[in-house]
């Protein structure tokens, strides 16, 4: 099973002290290392870059404003990923041969709910039997998703099954 998940609560606090949770899944492809590597690493990256970001908040804003809070708490899950990205191409440099892994991450602070992804890994949330979204799939289908692939040097391409492709991958955006 290359599939992941890390649980922790109160794992770190924000600049008012209110503690913050972290879940993530992380769905390795062609090998478990990286979605090991995320499971093990990116709570600790994340507490590590939102240490960072309370420290610019609490020198910025002498009083609570939720909408810099939110930006710093999206910038900070931002960096978290790209730093996790970055373990992961470090793996793949070693000689091993390294696929990757789709992830999706929550993050809740007081009456929020932050969510990132990376990939296909979703996020759902359930109120009252309805179930409602809180990520989108980074899918080729996009028009968004496949200007990013694009701009970065990729080709999209229909497979002979019909499936929207970069080199041959279905999945256009992981870890």
């Amino acid at each position: 099973m290359e599939d992941t998940m890390s649980l922790h609560p109160s794992f770190c606090a924000w600049a008012d002290g209110s503690p913050m949770h972290f879940f993530g899944v992380f769905d390795g492809h062609g090998g478990p290392q990286v979605s090991a590597l995320c499971r093990d690493q990116m709570h600790v990256i994340l507490a590590e870059e939102l240490a960072r970001a309370a420290t610019a908040y609490r020198k910025e804003h002498r009083e609570n404003d939720e909408e810099a809070e939110r930006r710093a708490w999206e910038a900070a899950l931002k960096r978290s990923f790209e730093r996790a990205n970055a373990l992961g191409m470090g793996l793949s440099e070693s000689g091993l041969p390294i696929m990757g892994s789709t992830a999706v991450v929550a993050l809740l602070v007081g009456g929020s709910i932050l969510v990132a992804n990376c990939g296909d890994s979703r996020a759902v949330l359930c109120r009252a039997g309805n179930a409602l979204p809180l990520s989108q799939d980074h899918k080729l289908e996009r028009p968004d998703e496949r200007a990013r692939v694009d701009a970065a040097g990729g080709k999209v391409r229909t497979s002979d099954d019909g499936q929207l492709r970069v080199r041959g991958v279905l999945m256009s955006h992981a870890l």
